[in-house]
């Protein structure tokens, strides 16, 4: 049985195709029923059709029928045999030590004959996203799998992401199929893409598959191909229970459902579960595969990707990454081996969340409890379907209670936000997103979730950096060099400029707050929209920062404080304060916005009030009564000007953001 698996998942870049050729491996293998079908069918949510990108990775398992296999693997009775290892082979997998064989010579199967039979496969697929600020959920669909497609459009070519993906899967040791999509478009580039290929991948051409996704050309070769190339999973029954948990949901119903890969063993319904590292247990409810929908089978056996459905409420008792084992081996007190590899998720980007108030000014005080209870328990189940999403209570001075929440970036942060409304029927408000500074306060190191915790005063601030790499043509070079050293980037000192033909791969060490702000609009906006980025956190680093606070009418909002760099604090406090002006209606007062730095203003505006015409009903008179009426007005404008408040609208921090 364990030959006739092949888990694998398909990694690109963003909009390179991956849920278009899900869709055909869907349609070949028959697994969804035509009258079902539709366009990125594995794109579960609304939000994902609309935006056409995919968000959260989907397992489905596809049985294939496979008139000709001819398979590529060797079994281990054949690797161990040195006649076989004298053969005119290529590969041989890290992670695996399978050997593969030119099949043209040696097309062997299961007992080491010709396979020429066919074969019924059973074949688990997890879609991956492709956006940067999901690139935890490529990581974790990673390590469930032993092989991936890696998915290139031929009208872009390779991009940041491409990179960054083929990288994670050969750390993994997996056994990687290159393909060219979109082949029917006429601004395909064969040639160009094939050289890229070459240059950065060192993946030779006669690798490369060529399809279509959108017309189905190509795509049976391909999974042919996953056939041929991946190896099977190693299997091993009759050793302890043990699996790895790449993803987890919440059900109102039936609670806390793992999505897992067993490793060794077996389970089913009824077995007593543990999560070594959350130390929870409980039993067994329901187990079974992804089709894609969620079907019940009996059993999982090792090899097998599949869903456990538990008793577990609680939102921390199934942490992704965990290993599961079964409770009888556990009170035996036989040490069970744990997956590792899984590295816990550090966000990138901080906002603090709020229930939106009646009166919709996020100063008021007024909040429901009711709502708040909403929020929470929105936020939770979010998290137990977003392992990378993570929250903390919050109390702020001027929103009430809230949480602090960590996100993988600005577009992750969209998209919560998003669920919320859609899923969840709760609005927010959301303070614009930062990173976590670190400083020295009374002799500690102490983080800074958001600027406004930071006292007045000088301090030795500590920033994050991240190490980045763009790809771009290379006509784009000298300004992409000017745009980095604006934002305060250092050259990696570890890597040499790489140029691959038309392609220049630029490597930066840069503050994560300059990445996470603007960088990837003006780097689509410098580069004709062929530029690409991928980054990873690397360290902390001591820089010339200040504290930057807003002050309306002479009232600090701590919520809208920053912390800038010292050299580029008057552009940074000349941008937000314009911005404000922008998003900031005009009311009944005049309304001065203010960037200080300490008690020192360097850049300020007003907005003027509303004006009301208080003569347009006096058709001729005494000029005098008009006067009056005008005089009237000037003290009432007075008056307000002492006791009068600013009302800021709720979503002034989503426009800010924008």
């Amino acid at each position: 049985m364990n030959n006739y698996i092949r888990n694998f998942c398909i990694i690109a870049h963003i909009d390179h195709g991956k849920s278009t050729l899900a869709d055909r491996f869907l349609e070949l293998t028959k697994t969804v029923n035509p009258r079902k079908m539709s366009g990125q069918y594995l794109d579960m949510m609304d939000l994902e059709k609309e935006r056409g990108i995919t968000i959260k990775m989907q397992p489905v398992r596809m049985v294939y029928h496979s008139e000709n296999p001819k398979s590529e693997i060797l079994n281990p009775k054949q690797f161990q045999n040195p006649n076989f290892l004298n053969l005119n082979s290529n590969v041989i997998s890290v992670k695996t030590g399978i050997q593969s064989l030119d099949p043209r010579v040696h097309p062997v199967g299961r007992a080491g004959k010709p396979e020429d039979d066919s074969r019924e496969y059973i074949l688990n697929l997890i879609d991956t996203p492709g956006h940067i600020d999901f690139s935890y959920e490529v990581s974790r669909a990673l390590k469930a799998v032993e092989g991936a497609i890696l998915l290139i459009d031929g009208t872009k070519g390779v991009q940041a992401q491409t990179l960054h993906n083929y990288h994670l899967a050969k750390s993994e040791g997996l056994t990687i199929i290159p393909a060219i999509n979109k082949i029917d478009v006429a601004s395909c580039d064969l040639d160009r893409t094939y050289q890229q290929l070459k240059d950065m991948l060192s993946i030779d051409k006669s690798e490369v598959y060529l399809i279509s996704a959108k017309t189905g050309e190509g795509t049976p070769e391909l999974l042919e191909a996953v056939i041929r190339k991946i190896p099977p999973p190693k299997i091993s029954y009759n050793q302890k229970l043990r699996g790895l948990v790449f993803d987890s949901l919440y059900n109102r119903h039936k609670g806390v459902i793992i999505h897992c890969k067993i490793f060794d063993g077996v389970i089913k319904k009824g077995d007593k579960l543990t999560l070594i590292k959350s130390k929870s247990d409980d039993k067994v409810i329901e187990v079974g595969i992804f089709a894609p929908e969620m079907r019940e089978t009996e059993k999982l056996s090792s090899g097998e990707i599949g869903y456990i459905v538990t008793g577990l409420k609680s939102v921390g008792e199934a942490r992704v990454g965990d290993t599961i084992t079964s409770d009888f081996e556990n009170d035996r007190g036989v040490p069970v081996r744990l997956v590792e590899g899984f590295k816990e998720i550090q966000p990138m980007v901080y906002s603090n969340i709020f229930i939106s108030s009646v009166d919709s000014s996020p100063l008021s005080k007024n909040k429901k409890t009711s709502d708040f209870d909403n929020l929470k328990e929105a936020l939770y189940r979010l998290a137990m379907n977003d392992s990378s999403l993570s929250i903390v209570p919050y109390q702020s001075p001027l929103f009430g209670l809230g949480f602090r929440c960590g996100f993988n970036g600005v577009l992750h942060l969209e998209i919560i936000k998003e669920r919320l409304l859609r899923e969840f029927g709760v609005e927010i408000i959301l303070t614009p997103p930062s990173v976590v500074y670190k400083t020295i306060l009374s002799g500690n190191e102490v983080s800074l979730y958001h600027p406004s915790e930071l006292p007045q005063g000088k301090f030795p601030i500590m920033e994050p950096w991240a190490k980045l790499e763009i790809l771009m043509p290379m006509q784009y070079y000298g300004s992409l060099i000017k745009l980095l050293q604006q934002k305060r980037g250092i050259p990696d000192a570890n890597s040499l400029l790489t140029n691959t033909g038309d392609l220049v791969l630029v490597k930066y060490d840069l503050p994560l707050i300059e990445i996470i702000s603007d960088l990837n609009d003006i780097l689509k906006n410098i580069t004709s929209g062929y530029g690409s980025l991928s980054y990873e956190f690397c360290d902390y680093r001591e820089s010339d920062l200040v504290k930057l606070d807003v002050a309306i009418n002479e009232e600090l909002i701590p919520l809208f404080s920053q912390i800038v760099s010292n050299s580029d604090r008057d552009y940074q406090a000349k941008n937000l304060i314009n911005k404000l002006a922008e998003v900031i209606p005009k009311q009944l007062i005049e309304i001065k916005i203010q960037a200080r730095i300490g008690a020192k203003s360097i850049y300020s505006r007003k907005i003027s009030p509303l004006k009301k015409d208080v003569i347009a009903k006096l058709y001729g008179g005494d000029v005098s009564r008009k006067r009056k009426l005008q005089d009237k007005q000037k003290k009432g404008k007075e008056r307000m000007k002492q006791f009068g408040k600013v009302n800021l609208p709720s979503d002034i921090f989503i426009k800010l953001i924008k």
